[in-house]
């Protein structure tokens, strides 16, 4: 009786940690590819930039009409090289739409340069629909941004 008891204790005390879930998973590899895009488009690298990117992607940058493909969102984007600094993309929420796509809420945090010539903070807030390769990498198909600016 008393191995049962200690049995039973052994199942609830490993029973009760938080084993990885699919969603920590998920949440960790599209955080992982949210680190490579801010650290390529900090380093204004184009070309890993286009790697994060489907062929057929979209970008919906604010006031302006849809960008469709990987050249015309890159070429898009490095027009703010420079102009958005330390740029980091946080993943808010990530939820998974079948195996291979999922749709993420985030924002970003960065600084412009203001008039004076003093850094000023800004954020902005996104949706990223991301599509994952037949080789398990994740890629963004749909990027939806808004304009905070600087001083949100």
């Amino acid at each position: 009786m008393k191995q049962i008891i200690l049995i039973a204790f052994a199942f609830l005390l490993f029973g009760c940690s938080s084993p990885t879930t699919a969603q920590d998973d998920l949440m960790a590899a599209i955080q992982e590819r949210e680190d490579a895009w801010s650290a390529a488009f900090n380093a204004g690298d184009a070309d890993a930039l286009a790697a994060i990117y489907t062929a057929d992607s979209v970008l919906i940058p604010p006031d302006s009409d849809p960008v469709w493909g990987r050249e015309g969102a890159v070429a898009t984007l490095s027009g703010l090289f420079g102009v958005l600094l330390d740029l980091q993309l946080t993943a808010d929420d990530v939820r998974a739409m079948g195996d291979d796509h999922a749709v993420e809420i985030g924002h970003g945090t960065f600084e412009t340069m203001g008039e004076d010539g003093v850094r000023v903070a800004g954020r902005v807030d996104y949706v990223v629909v991301w599509e994952k390769s037949d080789d398990g990498v994740w890629h963004y198909s749909i990027d939806i941004f808004n304009a905070a600016g600087a001083g949100e």
